[in-house]
């Protein structure tokens, strides 16, 4: 498994310590990428250019699903978000603290 999480959210809990906390339990590397604060939306992408691949677009934050209405919807035509995923794998790695 490989996982890629593009975030600048370091200031807001996500930290080295709960990262390598997760790691011992789960031992699922996770790398993380700038976005360099030019994206909102979320997406969850699996399989990326592969036969497989899908790819979801999340309104709410993680930490508000279950606490007000939002959709996580499944995308159609997913080359339309290759240009923006190819564009973030091309960030610096960001370091947690």
């Amino acid at each position: 498994i490989k996982v890629i999480i593009f975030t600048d959210n370091i200031n807001n809990g996500l930290h080295k310590l709960e990262y390598d906390d997760f790691y011992k339990e789960y031992q699922i590397q996770i790398e993380f990428i700038k976005t360099d604060n030019k994206y909102h939306d979320r997406y969850i992408i699996i399989d990326y250019k592969t036969g497989n691949e899908i790819i979801y677009h999340s309104g709410p934050s993680s930490k508000d699903i279950g606490g007000r209405i939002g959709s996580i919807m499944r995308t159609e035509y997913n080359y339309i978000y290759h240009g923006l995923i190819d564009n973030l794998l091309s960030n610096n790695d960001l370091i947690l603290k």
